[in-house]
């Protein structure tokens, strides 16, 4: 039984790694600086992502944890800066700061 949970466990990282992809490329496919992004949750996951990242690392050790941590935590950055990059540099109105 525990076999099978490390194995689900290890396509549970495949799967919510893959969760990812449709914000991403709704990202970097927009037309607009992506206001219905809701960055303060997005940064929310992150710092929590960054928090089960040093668990893992810092208290388990457990490999498979620090892998999917890491996953978590690359894929949601990615996700906040392609955010930031869309409302402040990308889609920037010219004159003016984007909030």
């Amino acid at each position: 039984m525990n076999d099978l949970i490390v194995w689900l466990y290890a396509g549970n990282i495949v799967v919510s790694s893959a969760a990812f992809v449709p914000q991403v490329v709704a990202l970097v496919k927009a037309t607009g600086p992506a206001r219905s992004t809701s960055l303060l949750a997005w940064c929310t996951w992150l710092y929590t992502g960054f928090i089960w990242f040093l668990y893992a690392v810092m208290i388990t050790g457990d490999r498979l944890l620090m892998l999917g941590a890491t996953f978590n935590l690359v894929l949601t950055f990615s996700v906040v800066a392609l955010i930031l990059y869309n409302r402040y540099v990308r889609f920037r109105q010219s004159g003016a700061i984007a909030t």
